[in-house]
């Protein structure tokens, strides 16, 4: 597995293997791997439009994208500075908690170690966000 390169709040960026049509993303080999709990929820999104989507952070549990078609634009905000980052096929991007992100383009994987639950583990507004970091990084 190639390099990682550290983004904003954490973020971690790598490259998957590409082999013919397979990625390979290796995730013992990933720094973050003893963050991670385990792999609970494994989702497939395939954008209808150019639009930014699915702004939100997590209060526990964190994410990683493997992007396997297009381009993925990853917008990220720690609540006082945002980076844009674009995410091409192979590309992976690890998701550390109470990191706000968004995306746009082309296709990809999301693992995520909690389970779907909204209320609990879910932040979807901007500014309840950067009113509740402090209190969710402490705990």
């Amino acid at each position: 597995m190639e390099a990682f390169t550290e983004h904003l709040g954490g973020a971690l960026k790598f490259r998957a293997q590409v082999v013919a049509h397979l990625l390979v993303a290796d995730l013992v080999d990933l720094p973050c791997y003893d963050k991670m709990k385990s792999v609970c929820r494994v989702y497939f999104w395939e954008p209808r439009s150019n639009d930014w989507f699915g702004g939100h952070a997590h209060t526990e549990g964190q994410e990683i994208y493997v992007v396997q078609l297009g381009v993925v634009e990853v917008r990220l905000s720690d609540g006082v500075n945002q980076e844009n980052l674009a995410l091409f096929k192979g590309d992976c991007l690890f998701i550390p908690t109470m990191l706000w992100h968004e995306v746009r383009g082309g296709a990809m994987v999301v693992m995520s170690d909690v389970e779907y639950n909204r209320e609990k583990y879910y932040i979807g507004d901007f500014d309840l966000f950067c009113k509740n970091i402090k209190k969710f990084r402490k705990s």
